[in-house]
């Protein structure tokens, strides 16, 4: 018995297709850039993104509300003014600051977990 160099067909009868390695790296460095792409602030020019922008910004570019849940943002924000504590501002966020950052985020923040 000899080795076939026919390939054996699939039941549909007609061959697989089979994707070529270039083809996959294309699509995996195109999906890669695609999620660097900077996506625009929900409500830009509002009241509330302005004050996120105004503090967010002192220290790091602001992500986008659907970097995080809702619950995953409050604990961001604590840490953030935590670290702020240590970097020497006394107080990041007053009151109606905190308030109005954390109604944004809420608003706008990832659904889910």
């Amino acid at each position: 018995m000899g080795i076939s160099t026919r390939q054996k067909l699939p039941p549909s009868g007609k061959p697989k297709k089979r994707l070529s390695l270039s083809s996959v790296l294309f699509v995996s460095v195109l999906l890669l850039f695609a999620g660097c792409v900077k996506q625009p602030l929900p409500e830009a020019g509002s009241p509330a993104v302005d004050v996120y922008i105004g503090k967010c910004g002192l220290c790091h570019e602001p992500y986008h509300p659907q970097a995080h849940t809702y619950i995953g943002w409050k604990t961001v924000v604590t840490r953030m003014e935590k670290n702020a504590q240590a970097k020497g501002i006394e107080r990041l966020l007053s009151d109606d600051e905190r308030t109005t950052i954390l109604a944004y985020l809420e608003k706008n923040a990832r659904k889910g977990f």
